[in-house]
């Protein structure tokens, strides 16, 4: 079955999204630099594949995607914008080219004739393995849609940019079910605003990694997404951040005037990481007594980001 074997490949470039029928050379041109710059980003950390037949796909009537790349007659689009594009489609890899198929697919309902990498995705999700599709924004797709096609159906990630990549990886931890062993493995490409300090375990916590983990992604999405923000916009101040990060479902505070006064118990927030100290004071709750996620405010030390310093059932006040 095509997609289920290859552990590489966890994004792939859909080469379907690439229709220029009824987009003007401007818009053309902004859509493919904005693809360029997802692509080039996203081969910094990953392997990114394609289908042995990606430059031959029609991007117009009798016009293929080789032929457009290379030839800078057919359009008014800057050649520095197609070589820049065709430089990082050659970047990527392909898989055997006898795993290629040309039946078509439907994804979100809509037919597609030809789609060879998300016929792809899909016979991989199906397996259990999921794959996200980068693909021109002008396509439509993104985020998980239903992909069928005669012999299979499963949910596929679409994106479009860098930035919707950690909702994949987040994804990830529910639908294939993530052991612990695993969990951060992941981490990085799920949280890229967090540090994860090198003590961090779930075994600290009450209760077991399958009945911690949602809400410790949850948490750790939330922190992520949204905390630096609101300590630059609130300036810092506790009462004002929590206002603002009230509407995520989620407990989190910094200690009480109480605890902060408490010099002994205020040391045992105090993380190492990488030769320095970070004070992790700022936690969220799962429980009013129980399981905290310690962490840090954004450091200039960490360019900007949060280490993650605790997993802990809870810690002396």
């Amino acid at each position: 079955m095509p997609g289920e074997a290859d552990e590489r490949y966890r994004i792939i470039v859909d080469e379907s999204s690439f229709d220029f029928r009824g987009v003007d050379d401007a818009t053309l041109s902004d859509l493919l630099e904005n693809l360029s710059d997802a692509l080039e980003t996203v081969q910094e950390l990953h392997v990114v594949g394609t289908s042995p037949e990606w430059s031959v796909i029609d991007c117009e009537d009798r016009l293929e995607l080789c032929q457009f790349l290379y030839d800078h007659s057919k359009r008014s689009v800057s050649p520095d914008v197609r070589r820049r594009l065709a430089k990082l489609m050659d970047k990527c890899t392909s898989w055997d080219s006898s795993e290629n198929v040309t039946a078509p697919v439907k994804v979100d309902s809509v037919p597609i004739d030809t789609a060879w990498s998300v016929h792809y995705a899909l016979h991989s999700a199906a397996a259990g393995k999921s794959v996200a599709c980068l693909g021109l924004s002008s396509s439509g797709r993104r985020n998980w849609l239903r992909v069928a096609c005669e012999e299979a159906a499963a949910e596929v990630y679409f994106f479009a940019t860098a930035q919707e990549m950690p909702e994949f990886w987040r994804e990830l931890y529910l639908r294939e079910d993530v052991p612990e062993h695993r969990f951060f493995e992941l981490a990085g490409f799920a949280f890229p605003a967090l540090v994860m300090s090198s003590g961090l375990t779930f075994r600290k916590l009450d209760g077991s990694y399958g009945e911690m983990r949602d809400w410790v992604v949850k948490a750790l999405s939330a922190i992520n997404d949204e905390f630096a923000t609101a300590i630059s916009a609130n300036m810092g101040q506790p009462y004002a951040v929590q206002a603002t990060l009230g509407h995520l479902g989620l407990n989190l505070s910094p200690e009480s005037p109480k605890t902060r006064a408490n010099v002994k118990a205020m040391r045992l927030r105090d993380v190492e990481h990488g030769g320095k100290t970070y004070r992790c004071e700022w936690h969220a709750k799962k429980d009013p007594h129980r399981n905290r996620i310690h962490f840090s405010l954004p450091a200039p030390t960490l360019g900007g980001r949060i280490l993650i310093g605790t997993f802990i059932d809870h810690l002396p006040t």
